[in-house]
């Protein structure tokens, strides 16, 4: 538990802005009778402010049509651009570490490679591209080093280590486990494999509900990241909703799952990640 705390308060983890769509979505389930989710673990049917790694907007993001007042840093964070799903690199001219969108290329990484402004006694990595690992090494049941090659120029190099994380995804490691002949006493590596099914529901209302609009505090025209999260984790009746608030358009949630763990230290220079960091 420690470490998911850690993650959601370095990315950091907090309630997605939300806009007309997701009153739409909060409305329909009220309707339906699903209660609001207060409470961090899904335990029954229930709709709740989506959490997502992406900066809240601050400054100028999402109030303002001037293009000119959208240049970092008179905006941070999420601008209502709409391009989450395709990669956001907004704020326009932001540097990586602050880009909305808190993927590993533009927390983690940038992270690693200043590792020795801002932990104490840390080490700057490299960052190696188009490299690829070959072979994990052992010595006495313990990893000792890789061997990777370079894509371009097929050139192979070695690189010792004290430690070797092996962090490919679930298709990858298993390969490279295997190819590296890696122990394997319960015949697991590589088996288990779960997909993640994804459904898009498409409907037409009788009236306009602002798809592509913000709250009235944004700027016409924007697009909000994924907010609204309707969870059904088992066929058990549904009860109807408490006297909790709803979440509005445009604000924070107002139930305890909107208020993020908040971590302790400082983050990489240009900006923090988020509120907390390595030691």
């Amino acid at each position: 538990m420690p470490y998911y705390e850690w993650v959601e308060a370095t990315l950091p983890v907090r309630t997605a802005p939300m806009a007309s769509k997701e009153e739409v979505c909060f409305r329909r389930c009220e309707t339906l009778g699903i209660p609001v989710q207060t409470a961090p673990t899904t335990t029954g049917d229930s709709y709740r402010p989506q959490q997502n790694a992406i900066l809240q907007p601050g400054g100028h993001a999402g109030r303002t049509e001037d293009p000119r007042l959208l240049i970092f840093p008179r905006p941070t964070g999420c601008t209502f651009c709409g391009h989450r799903a395709q990669g956001c690199m907004r704020p326009v001219r932001a540097p990586r570490n602050q880009f909305a969108k808190r993927s590993t290329d533009n927390s983690y990484v940038p992270m690693a490679l200043t590792a020795d402004v801002w932990a104490p006694g840390g080490r700057a990595a490299e960052l190696v591209t188009d490299a690829f690992v070959t072979r994990v090494h052992t010595e006495a049941g313990a990893a000792t080093g890789v061997t990777w090659r370079t894509g371009a120029t097929g050139d192979v190099q070695r690189e010792d280590a004290r430690a070797v994380v092996l962090a490919d995804g679930c298709t990858e490691t298993p390969r490279l486990w295997h190819n590296s002949g890696l122990p394997d006493p319960d015949g697991w590596a590589g088996r288990g494999l779960t997909d993640h099914h994804l459904d898009s529901v498409i409907g037409v209302f009788d009236h306009d509900v602002g798809n592509t609009r913000a709250a009235p505090v944004l700027r016409r025209g924007a697009i909000s990241p994924v907010a609204a999260r309707w969870s059904r984790p088992g066929s058990r009746p549904r009860s109807r909703p408490s006297s909790s608030p709803r979440p509005t358009a445009g604000s924070a949630a107002r139930t305890p799952t909107a208020v993020a763990r908040a971590g302790r230290g400082t983050g990489p220079p240009g900006g923090r990640t988020g509120r907390g960091s390595p030691t």
